[in-house]
């Protein structure tokens, strides 16, 4: 089984697809994990979210009756919400954000030192930009600037390959910050959950932090 540093630093195929309707990117993660279970080697897919939607992880069907609300007032405003065959609850994905979808061969480190690399190199990231984030390990796992949630990582393995990855805020509309986008947003099981980003003009901003993020996920691990 390879170990974490290799997989990284074996990675060929690393491509930003700028914006990407989700509901594609996830095509092609699925595409791109049986060709690694095949044999080839990983790919890393950056891309930005052409259009807001949520997220159910697995651990979704036993949430809270708050999430079930959460959803309803969700759709109410016309948002998509699509079941998501990864860990965790609930994460909304927008314009604004940064999704790394991972096809790698599972580490002999494991899922946990898997996720926190992830992090880590969205942490790295964050301080790049003068940013204090901090790592949570708890039920609240991301990265979080103060009680706001700057990163999310959800993962799942198919036969012995490491699919779905990282989403990482970049510049969100200013009603998705201030929470009056979505009120009573159930994320992370928090009910009127709040979203940091990286801050900064939008233009260009999400090409620029994918290359850097890039460059964090392929430095040693």
């Amino acid at each position: 089984m390879p170990s974490l540093f290799n997989i990284f630093n074996s990675v060929p195929i690393v491509d930003f697809a700028g914006r990407l309707a989700f509901a594609a990117a996830v095509e092609r993660n699925l595409a791109e994990a049986v060709a690694v279970a095949a044999g080839e080697p990983g790919r890393l897919l950056l891309f930005e979210p052409a259009a807001p939607l949520l997220t159910l992880g697995r651990r979704a069907q036993a949430a809270p009756a708050t999430l079930a609300e959460s959803v309803a007032v969700c759709q109410s405003r016309g948002l998509e919400v699509l079941p998501a065959d990864r860990g965790g609850l609930a994460t909304l994905h927008l314009p604004g954000q940064l999704v790394v979808f991972l096809a790698v061969p599972l580490p002999s480190a494991g899922i946990r030192a898997l996720v926190q690399h992830l992090l880590a190199a969205a942490a790295a990231v964050a301080r790049d930009r003068g940013l204090d984030p901090h790592l949570r390990d708890d039920h609240d796992a991301g990265l979080w600037l103060g009680d706001a949630k700057l990163a999310s990582v959800g993962l799942r393995v198919q036969r012995g390959v490491v699919l779905h990855g990282l989403a990482l805020n970049v510049a969100l509309d200013s009603e998705v910050l201030a929470n009056t986008a979505y009120p009573g947003l159930t994320l992370c099981g928090h009910a009127n959950a709040r979203l940091a980003d990286l801050g900064g003009p939008p233009a260009a901003l999400v090409a620029d932090v994918a290359a850097a993020l890039t460059r964090h996920l392929l430095a040693s691990a």
